[in-house]
């Protein structure tokens, strides 16, 4: 990542975002930019008068103390939508779950060998799943009921997992809950916080409101 990041943006693709450089004055880049990921020179003008607009009336970003007082106040439901999204994904407790992986399947009986190669299959069945779904599903499902069928998934897979560990049912039935598990988390609860959040937090507040959502991530 870091190697593409350092390559000019005609060989990556990957561009600086547009709307830092209207705020810092460099508006020839920022337009070729946002041409370029649009497509549209009608888009793009709008986006421009949008920000000028914005300008006038000297919309500033809130500071910290700003922002905390807002979130406990008049920006309360807001916040609580939105920081309670990132949240709700560090409360599914995937990160532990894809660390401690390995040891869990050698635990159930799984050979290191076989429990690296399963640990290893999962974390591409999580990527697979969450690509698709941020491609094909989140603009066309909604945001919530995704949410609704990713968590759905997560406890029906938590509860099978534990069903088989407490009746000791074998490996079998450990490895299909982790992996129904990380397929649910893949469904919602992964991708969905990374736009919603965005989409909920006021401007002003927005990049206060992100950063306490996801400093767990």
């Amino acid at each position: 990542m870091l190697i593409v990041l350092v390559l000019p943006y005609s060989l990556t693709g990957i561009p600086e975002s547009p709307r830092y450089l209207q705020k810092v004055g460099r508006l020839d880049e920022a337009r070729v930019v946002l041409f370029d990921l649009l497509n549209d020179s009608e888009e793009v003008e709008k986006a421009f008068a949008a920000w000028k607009e914005e300008a006038k009336l000297e919309v500033r970003m809130a500071t910290w103390s700003e922002s905390l007082v807002a979130f406990s106040s008049t920006h309360r439901r807001e916040a609580l939508a939105g920081i309670g999204c990132g949240v709700i994904n560090m409360f599914t407790g995937i990160q532990l779950m894809m660390v401690t992986t390995t040891t869990l399947l050698v635990g159930t009986g799984m050979s290191k060998e076989q429990a690296m190669s399963t640990s290893i299959g999962l974390g591409a069945s999580k990527a697979i799943v969450m690509l698709v779904v941020a491609l094909f599903l989140l603009d066309n499902w909604g945001r919530i009921p995704l949410l609704q069928l990713s968590l759905g998934v997560c406890s029906c897979a938590s509860l099978l997992g534990l069903g088989g560990a407490y009746f000791n049912l074998g490996e079998a039935w450990v490895v299909t809950g982790l992996c129904i598990f990380v397929v649910g988390y893949s469904l919602g609860v992964g991708p969905v916080p990374w736009v919603y959040m965005p989409e909920v937090i006021e401007n002003r507040f927005r990049s206060k409101g992100c950063a306490i959502g996801w400093m767990h991530m």
